[in-house]
């Protein structure tokens, strides 16, 4: 005779209470932003060390593409753990970015500080992520960087609905960033 045994029951955990508060009202999943600041730190640094030889050699084309992948890579991994507030500000800054390489912009001081301070920004919200805090404290500097790339002042990502930041489409932004690092490197 067979005997069935009844199937394993899975496993079931709370959500987080603080996942609610990455990124405002947005829901995140607890396991996904445990792999993503796991991720972030790595990014990050990669980052960091982009950033500083792109600020001692300023031609350094491969350390802006580095750069602008690292922020695109973020950016995704931000997005599917649902951390929008993290996501938005390494979407402006990768657009930031690909108006430079479009020579529509000059990597000049005020730019590579502008860079340091998103470092810096992200390295703080992923900390708050981790610490299982709100998020916060960038709406000024993605004003700043919406200013910069001529867009209007009054309407910061923070302000965008959730469903206006996920109706933008990522498949379009992939094939751009993709466009942009195949583009013969140029020299800024």
């Amino acid at each position: 005779a067979y005997s069935v045994e009844p199937a394993a029951r899975p496993e079931v955990r709370p959500r987080a209470a603080s996942a609610a508060a990455v990124s405002g009202n947005e829901q995140g999943d607890p396991e996904l932003l445990e792999i993503f600041v796991e991720e972030a730190a790595d990014i990050l640094n990669v980052i960091e060390q982009a950033l500083t030889r792109w600020r001692n050699e300023r031609s350094d084309l491969h350390a802006a593409q580095e750069l602008m992948r690292s922020l695109h890579t973020l950016k995704g991994g931000a997005r599917m753990a649902g951390a929008l507030a993290v996501a938005s500000l390494a979407h402006n800054t990768e657009s930031l970015l690909r108006r430079i390489e479009e020579n529509r912009a000059v990597p000049d001081a005020d730019l590579l500080d502008l860079l340091d301070e998103v470092h810096d920004a992200l390295l703080a919200m992923i900390d708050q992520i981790q610490s299982h805090r709100p998020v916060s404290g960038v709406a000024e500097l993605n004003a700043r960087i919406r200013i910069r790339l001529g867009l209007d002042r009054t309407a910061g990502p923070e302000e965008e609905t959730r469903e206006q930041y996920l109706e933008q489409d990522p498949e379009q932004d992939r094939e751009r960033t993709i466009e942009a690092l195949d583009a013969p490197a140029t020299v800024w």
